[in-house]
C-alpha cells in the first residue's frame, strides 16, 4: 500500500508535498522521513554542542571574563532527566523521540509488539468466548438436573455442578488481572528498550570504558533475533 501511495508522488512537486504535512504523511516515502528526521536531530545536537561551548567560552561576570576552567565547574555538572515509562510514550506521540533525540525502534522490537497485541487480543477473545460456553453449559446441566425426580445422587450433582455466575466472576477477574499485566508488558518494553539506549550513550552502561564488560557486550550479539519471539512468549 506504502508503494501504491508513492506512485502520485511522482506527479506532486516536492514544494507542494512538503508544504502540506497530510500530503508529506502520505505521499513522502517513509526513508525519507526518517533521513530527515536524523539530520533534524543530528542538527539540533550539533547546534547545541556549539551553543554550549560559546556559552563556557565566552561567559563574563561583571564585564570580567571568566575562564572555561571555572565556567565547566560552575555550569558543566547540570544534567537533564530523561527516560520513564510516560516520559517515553510523551516523546513517541510528539515525534521529538526521532526528530530530537533520534531514538531509532529497530523493527525486531515493533514486530514483537505487534505480535503481543495479537496474542493479547486473542488470548482475551479466546477467555471470553470460553467463559460464556461454559456457563451457558452449565446453565443447561443444572436445568436438566432440576427436571429430574430427587434423589440422593441428584442433590449431589446440583451441590457440586457450579452455578453460572460462578464461572462469569471467576472468568472476569482472570481475564482483567490477565488483561492489565498483559497492558503493562506492552507499554514497558519500547520504554525500558529507550532508557537502555540512553544509558548507553551517557555512559551509566559502561562500554569502552570497561574492556571486561565491553567483551561480554560482544558475546553472542546475534542472540537478539530472539527478543521478538520472547517477547510473545511472554505474553
Amino acid at each position: 500500500l506504502k508503494m501504491l501511495l508513492e506512485i502520485p508522488m511522482l506527479c506532486i512537486p516536492d514544494s507542494v508535498a512538503k508544504t502540506s504535512p497530510v500530503l508529506s504523511y502520505l505521499f513522502i516515502p517513509s526513508s525519507k522521513r526518517s533521513a530527515a528526521a536524523t539530520k533534524q536531530a543530528a542538527t539540533r545536537k550539533i547546534n547545541k554542542m556549539i551553543g554550549q561551548a560559546r556559552t563556557m567560552h565566552f561567559k563574563t561576570q561583571l564585564g570580567a571574563p571568566v575562564s572555561a576552567l571555572d565556567q565547566y565547574f560552575l555550569c558543566g555538572q547540570t544534567s537533564q532527566s530523561s527516560g520513564g515509562l510516560f516520559w517515553t510514550w510523551k516523546e513517541i506521540f510528539s515525534g521529538r523521540l526521532v526528530n530530537t533525540h533520534r531514538v531509532w525502534l529497530h523493527s525486531n522490537l515493533l514486530i514483537g509488539q505487534e505480535g503481543q497485541v495479537i496474542v493479547l487480543s486473542f488470548g482475551l477473545a479466546l477467555g471470553i468466548w470460553g467463559g460464556i460456553q461454559l456457563g451457558e453449559s452449565l446453565a443447561k446441566q443444572r436445568e436438566a438436573l432440576e427436571q429430574e425426580p430427587r434423589s440422593y445422587l441428584r442433590d449431589q450433582s446440583l451441590y457440586f455442578t457450579p452455578y453460572p455466575w460462578n464461572v462469569y466472576v471467576s472468568f472476569g477477574v482472570g481475564l482483567a488481572i490477565a488483561g492489565i499485566i498483559g497492558a503493562s508488558l506492552l507499554a514497558l518494553y519500547i520504554p525500558s528498550t529507550v532508557a537502555t539506549v540512553m544509558k548507553l550513550r551517557t555512559g551509566v552502561i559502561s562500554t569502552f570504558q570497561s574492556p571486561t564488560k565491553f567483551g561480554v557486550y560482544r558475546t553472542a550479539a546475534d542472540t537478539i533475533c530472539y527478543n521478538a519471539g520472547n517477547m510473545v512468549y511472554a505474553v
